[in-house]
This record gives structure tokens, sequence and C-alpha cells, in this order.
């Protein structure tokens, strides 16, 4: 009986994996965990800010093997808009960092709790909000913050 529980859940992990690496924008948030982890390096005019032209030119004379497939895969521009949370072209160590945004998404949530009371449709919909934010947050696609949100649907 363990053997077959054990393969079921190796069973289930080796499918998760899949659709995660389907379904997330890893190549975003690899390449905004380069952004984090450079920033001030990257950031050639100090002021506090990415601009297109300095991460490209930072990316092109990067060796790791990671962002150089970005590059060939020529889908820099939508990865930068899919970092830039306000769209206004520039990259902030903020919005190159998403963990640096969880307290706010967190504290937002909890307020919204707090504000609904303990009516129990209102808080499906604000785990459904919670939820969305997370994957927004860390950079999921479409596909995969929707199929979220149905989860905590589902769950609730």
């Amino acid at each position: 009986m363990d053997l077959q529980i054990s393969s079921l859940m190796n069973n289930i992990t080796t499918k998760v994996d899949s659709y995660k690496s389907k379904l997330l924008s890893s190549d975003t948030l690899d390449f905004s965990n380069y952004l984090k982890d450079n920033f001030d390096e990257i950031d050639k005019d100090k002021n506090g800010l990415l601009g297109k032209d300095e991460i490209t030119d930072s990316a092109s004379k990067n060796s790791n093997p990671e962002i150089q497939k970005i590059l060939d895969n020529k889908n820099i521009e939508s990865i930068i808009s899919n970092i830039d949370k306000n769209s206004d072209d520039m990259i902030s160590k903020k919005e190159a960092d998403p963990n640096s945004n969880l307290g706010n998404i967190l504290k937002s949530t909890y307020n919204e709790f707090k504000d609904l009371g303990s009516n129990t449709a209102n808080l499906g919909l604000a785990a459904q909000s919670l939820t969305q934010k997370l994957c927004q947050n860390y950079y999921a696609n479409a596909n995969m913050t929707k199929l979220a949100a149905s989860a905590v649907s589902y769950l609730l």
C-alpha cells in the first residue's frame, strides 16, 4: 500500500512540475532575479531605475546561460513589460524583487478580510483576490492566475 501511495505522489509531483513549467513565466522570474542581484551594477546613471537600454546592454554582456537564452529567444521586451508593474518603461528595485511587495499584498488582504466580516462569500472573493495578486506579483501568466483562482474557489 505504501508503495502505491509513494508512486501516486511521485506521479502527481511530476505532473505538477510539468504544468508549473508551462504556466509560470520562469524566464521572467529568472530575469527579475538577475536584475535584483545586479541592480546597482546595471543602473549606470544611478537614478534608482533601470531603463530598457541599461537592461539590454547589461544582459548582452552577461555570460549567464539562462540570461543568454532569454536574449536568444528575443522575448526580453515582453519580460521587461511583465516586470514593469506600473508601466512606466522603467524597472525599480521593488519591481525587480517580487518578495519586496509581499508584505503590502498580505497587509491589503488582511484589511480586506477585516472589512468583510464573517460573510463566507465575501471571504471567498478576498481569497481569490489574494491569489490573483500573488500570481501577478510572481509573474505567473494569465492562465496560471486563472487556474490558481479557480483552485481557491474550488477549495472554498
